[in-house]
């Protein structure tokens, strides 16, 4: 799960089944599957998640919601 934070409080939890939409893409190291990073913010603010998948998804940083036309 990866925790959306906000001056130290979680405002929400992703599930990695949010971020990755085939877990067949995942490769097993030796203690863990790597999904992807976290990019930091964005110049407009905003938390960004680029998976092993190629895909980038920004999150509101109030929220933790994904911005629009960016669903998990």
């Amino acid at each position: 799960m990866v925790p959306k934070l906000w001056r130290g409080d979680i405002i929400k939890t992703v599930s990695l089944q949010e971020l990755i939409r085939r877990p067949a893409n995942l490769k097993r190291t030796a203690s863990h599957y790597p999904w992807g990073s976290y990019g930091g913010l964005d110049q407009d603010g905003r938390h960004v998640v680029e998976t092993v998948e190629g895909r980038t998804i920004r999150f509101d940083v109030r929220t933790g919601e994904p911005i629009e036309g960016e669903k998990p």
